[in-house]
C-alpha cells in the first residue's frame, strides 16, 4: 500500500461512516484488515485500480484457503465461506463508496461496482448461522459449567440481551439501573445509543456480581484480573473454553449469541419491529432474514430465553 492510499484509507476510517459518528474499534480493525489485504493482492494506487482487478480479487477470495498468509497453518484445507468472501469485499466496496463522494479525488468511476453483493444469500445464509446457534438445552448446559460468576455473567448478558460483544465490554456501572431493569448502551454501532430492558435472569446474575465484584474503584461493570476492562478476544477464548467443558462442538463465537437471542425471540412472537430497535438493526430486513432460521409455532408470548423448553 503506497503512501497516497494509506492516507485515502486512514481518512476513510476517520470520516467514512456513512450513519454519522465514528466507526467503532471492531469496525475499523476489520475495515483495515480487508483493505490492506486487498491492495496487497492489486498493489496498485487506490485510482488505478480497475474492474478487472476487482473481479479478479473476488475470484482470488473464493479459492483462498483459510489459512493463507498466516503463520499458522491448518490440517483442513478449507475454503473461505461465502459469508466471509463477501464480507472482505463490503470493506473495499464501502471504501470506493465514500472515495466517489469526495470529488477531490478526481476518480469518476467506482471499480467496484463491478461485484454485485449476493444480499440474499448473505442475509438468509441458513448453513453459516445455524452452525452458530446452541439449542435451549446446550444453553441451559453451557451456564450449568460456567462455575465463575464473572464469566456466567456475561453469557447470561449475552444471550439474554443480544448485545454486541463490544458493547457488553463498554459498559460501565453506571449503565445499568437495577430499579428500572434497564441497560443504557452508549456509543453502540453507528455511535448511536439505546437504552434495553432486561429478565430475571439477568437481573439474578446482576445482582449477584454487583455485591462480590472486585476492583470497585473501576467504571467498567466487567473487569479482568487486575482490575481493567475485559476485551473482545478474552470473552471469545472463555466461551471456547466453556463449549469444550460442556462437550458442545460447535463454532461458537461472542456474536453466536446474538444470533441466538434473535431467533429464540421469534420463536417466542417478539413483534419484529420491536426486536429490530432492541437489538439496534438500522435496517428490519436484517431482523427479517432470521425468519428462516427460527423454529416457528404458535406462541405468541415474549422472549423466554432457556425456560421455554420447561414447559
Amino acid at each position: 500500500m503506497n503512501k497516497e492510499t494509506k492516507e485515502a484509507v486512514d481518512r476513510f476510517l476517520r470520516h467514512g461512516n456513512k450513519r454519522g459518528g465514528d466507526f467503532s474499534k471492531q469496525t475499523i480493525g476489520r475495515y483495515r484488515m480487508d483493505l490492506n489485504d486487498f491492495f496487497w493482492f492489486v498493489k496498485k494506487d487506490f485510482r488505478q485500480v480497475s474492474k478487472k482487478d476487482c473481479e479478479d480479487y473476488e475470484d482470488f477470495l473464493k479459492n483462498k484457503k483459510k489459512w493463507e498468509r498466516k503463520e499458522a497453518k491448518s490440517d483442513k484445507d478449507e475454503k473461505l465461506d461465502v459469508k466471509s468472501v463477501y464480507h472482505k469485499i463490503t470493506s473495499v466496496k464501502s471504501f470506493y463508496r465514500w472515495i466517489m463522494k469526495n470529488t477531490d479525488y478526481g476518480l469518476s468511476k467506482n471499480p467496484m461496482d463491478v461485484i454485485t453483493i449476493p444480499s440474499e444469500k448473505m442475509k438468509t445464509d441458513q448453513c453459516f448461522i445455524e452452525q452458530q446457534i446452541l439449542s435451549r438445552e446446550e444453553i441451559k448446559k453451557l451456564l450449568e459449567v460456567t462455575t465463575n460468576q464473572r464469566d456466567h455473567l456475561i453469557l447470561v448478558l449475552l444471550y439474554n440481551t443480544g448485545m454486541r460483544v463490544s458493547e457488553l465490554t463498554g459498559l460501565n456501572i453506571d449503565s445499568i439501573n437495577m430499579e428500572k431493569r434497564t441497560i443504557v448502551i452508549k456509543n453502540a454501532k453507528g455511535g448511536k445509543s439505546r437504552v434495553i430492558g432486561f429478565n430475571d435472569d439477568v437481573y439474578e446474575d446482576l445482582k449477584l456480581w454487583l455485591l462480590i465484584r472486585p476492583h470497585k474503584d473501576s467504571e467498567a461493570l466487567i473487569t479482568g484480573k487486575f482490575g481493567k476492562r475485559l476485551d473482545s478476544s478474552f470473552i471469545r477464548d472463555m466461551i471456547k473454553k466453556q463449549c469444550k467443558e460442556a462437550g458442545i462442538n460447535k463454532p461458537i463465537t461472542p456474536h453466536s449469541f446474538r444470533h441466538m437471542f434473535i431467533t429464540n425471540c421469534i420463536e417466542d412472537g417478539v413483534l419484529l419491529p420491536e426486536l429490530a430497535a432492541y437489538v439496534g438493526h438500522a435496517d428490519i430486513g436484517m431482523t427479517t432474514a432470521y425468519i428462516a432460521i427460527a423454529k416457528l409455532g404458535n406462541s405468541m408470548s415474549k422472549f423466554k430465553g432457556i425456560h421455554k423448553m420447561e414447559e
